[in-house]
């Protein structure tokens, strides 16, 4: 007899301490599962916006340029330009530096690379960039892109961009 109260001791002992590790590793485990959850719900909200930027992206690009080139005394006038079509746009500029007047071997026609640091969501960059086609006094394209997440602002994005304004021949440096 004394042998099966010592099994069922041990079995005892051994069934309570599994029931103990499953329980330790469903309190452990739970919270990751959550997280993946949520982190899953995160990207499935971010690609429905890339799928919207991506349309806003092809109907801007069925409209046709506007703008002219610029004379060097005209940059503050394409650069003002930029900042209320991206202001209207929901855009917030974190800086914008203009630098080194440049001509490209294979063109004639100098460029103004403008060099920005935007903060925005996903859509609204994508309806940004868009309306940078269409606008009225400048010609513009975007040299560079360069878009980064950062969890602290999300849904926003910080963005770096280089866009480039066309100016007239012989205006460059």
């Amino acid at each position: 007899m004394k042998t099966n109260i010592e099994l069922s001791k041990k079995t005892i002992t051994m069934i309570s301490c599994i029931a103990a590790a499953a329980v330790f590793a469903f309190f452990l485990i739970s919270p990751l599962f959550e997280k993946a959850r949520a982190l899953s719900r995160e990207v499935s909200s971010l690609d429905e916006e890339l799928a919207m930027v991506r349309q806003a992206i092809v109907n801007a690009g069925k409209s046709g340029k506007q703008g002219h080139l610029l004379s060097r005394s005209e940059v503050s006038v394409a650069i003002d330009e930029i900042i209320n079509t991206g202001t209207r746009h929901k855009i917030n500029f974190l800086s914008t530096s203009p630098q080194k007047i440049e001509t490209k071997k294979d063109s004639k026609f100098p460029v103004l690379p403008i060099r920005m640091e935007v903060r925005s969501k996903y859509n609204d960059l994508g309806v940004f960039l868009g309306a940078l086609e269409g606008l009225a006094k400048s010609i513009v394209t975007v040299r560079e892109f360069s878009a980064g997440r950062t969890p602290e602002i999300l849904p926003q994005i910080v963005t770096e961009l280089i866009i480039e304004i066309h100016l007239k021949e012989g205006e460059g440096g």
